[in-house]
């Protein structure tokens, strides 16, 4: 019987020698056979040669150093950018119902990835926010917002103590997330002095009020601009007599002129806004008008303010009324009921009646 002749051609070999059914030794870039028969030597591409013997390479190299052959890969901020998320994708739930949303969603963000405070506070509040939707992971995500509004904090205090006009935008946006922040916490943590947390986010305000006015019309022409002039005042006519009542007290109770003169005017600021808010649409914002009046009170009201006097605790609480205009804001829910209770107990049995309106604000004012 005839056996069969082994197959003599191989795979890898050249074209030539495939069409003659030939073996090839192979050898690149002419074979032998090519090179005695003088033919055209040609060749298969090879392909992903060069990468597979990058990964034969690396294998090797990994392997002699006891390591995967595969590269660090850095670990993604997974909790900051469920953060950045919940932001972008929330922005009239977590700072205002306001048209200025647009502004906080898209200029604000942007401004953030050039300055990282801002950012930081933008993932602070979002933090914060979010551990008052979720109670099961509410001490992990105020852990969070802590940690990011510590560090945002400490770059807005150097950055007071030495201004650059050119980032007062930011620097201005910051402050308004540093109140939120400051009241919001109030919704995760009771505080132990309600006053005193308020009457800290009312520096704050005041504090970046001294840098905006320093560039105040180019910030009102720039990105920024929504965010300042949302609270521009249009001089409502008409009059709450209780409010401008508290001035019987101020007499009564303050005996130094310029003292007296200073609870005037507070006490005209805080009318003002009361009018504004009466009169108010839905295109503009309540929160912004309320802090309005902790930018623009005088100086020495909230000085005696920080010192807990009576009478200025006692205009505090009509200031408080305020909080019931917005109602839905979370961060502000509460803060009216905090300070009345805060403020009677500060001032005594001597000042009841002079808390009886503000008290009946709970149910009686509309805004």
């Amino acid at each position: 019987m005839v056996q069969r002749r082994s197959h003599t051609k191989s795979r890898k070999g050249c074209f030539e020698c495939k069409r003659r059914h030939i073996k090839c030794n192979e050898a690149r870039p002419v074979c032998s056979n090519c090179q005695r028969l003088e033919s055209n030597c040609t060749w298969p591409i090879r392909k992903n040669a060069a990468v597979a013997s990058w990964i034969d390479d690396s294998v090797s190299s990994g392997s002699q150093h006891g390591t995967s052959a595969e590269p660090e890969t850095p670990g993604l901020a997974v909790n900051d950018l469920r953060l950045l998320h919940h932001y972008t994708m929330n922005t009239r739930a977590v700072m205002d119902r306001s048209p200025t949303h647009d502004t906080w969603r898209s200029t604000v963000v942007e401004y953030g990835f050039r300055h990282h405070f801002l950012l930081r506070g933008i993932l602070a509040v979002s933090a914060l926010h979010l551990s008052t939707l979720h109670r099961d992971e509410s001490r992990e995500l105020f852990l969070q917002s802590t940690t990011h509004i510590g560090c945002a904090l400490r770059e807005f205090r150097i950055l007071l103590s030495n201004p650059d006009p050119s980032i007062t935008g930011p620097m201005f946006a910051l402050a308004a997330i540093l109140v939120l922040h400051g009241l919001g916490t109030a919704q995760v943590q009771t505080p132990e002095d309600p006053i005193g947390a308020l009457v800290h986010c009312i520096s704050l305000v005041r504090g970046v009020r001294a840098v905006v006015n320093r560039d105040y019309a180019r910030l009102l022409m720039s990105e920024f601009g929504p965010l300042i002039n949302v609270a521009q005042r249009h001089g409502v006519a008409g009059e709450i007599v209780e409010v401008r009542r508290l001035k019987e007290l101020i007499r009564d109770r303050e005996k130094n002129e310029s003292m007296r003169n200073q609870y005037f005017e507070a006490v005209d600021e805080l009318h003002e806004i009361f009018l504004e808010l009466q009169a108010l649409d839905d295109e503009r914002s309540a929160v912004a008008y309320i802090f309005s009046w902790a930018a623009l009170s005088p100086e020495r009201f909230m000085i005696s303010l920080s010192k807990r006097e009576p009478v200025a605790l006692v205009i505090l609480a009509y200031y408080a009324v305020l909080f019931q205009t917005s109602k839905k804001c979370w961060w502000l829910q509460g803060w009216y009921q905090r300070i009345l209770d805060a403020v009677h107990a500060a001032v005594g049995p001597g000042y009841e009646d002079w808390l009886a309106w503000p008290r009946q604000q709970a149910v009686y004012f509309r805004a």
